[in-house]
């Protein structure tokens, strides 16, 4: 479990460390635009640029999302950030016996 924690804070200090904060007056219109239309009611957006891809963090039904679109406003990949309650107990007992 600790391996796991330190390796987490290390890419996530990485990932911080290489891309830059954007704030929505500085994105291409394109990428506005098809986040507006994908995601309507969120709140509380956080940006970042890493080389031409960007990025949206926030909270969506309580759960920790990402998005990512290229400059044209092309949607690259969601991810969702799943609470241990909703995960099939099968995967619950692995991962407690893996940690």
């Amino acid at each position: 479990m600790k391996k796991i924690l330190a390796i987490s804070i290390a890419l996530i200090f990485a990932y911080t460390t290489y891309s830059q904060k954007v704030y929505e007056t500085q994105l291409p219109d394109a990428v506005i635009k098809a986040f507006k239309m994908k995601f309507t009611n969120v709140t509380n957006v956080k940006w970042e640029k890493e080389d031409t891809v960007y990025s949206a963090e926030f909270l969506m039904d309580e759960s920790s999302t990402e998005v990512e679109y290229d400059t044209a406003g092309v949607w690259l990949n969601t991810e969702w950030e799943i609470p241990i309650e909703y995960t099939p107990k099968a995967i619950k007992s692995y991962l407690d016996s893996a940690l």
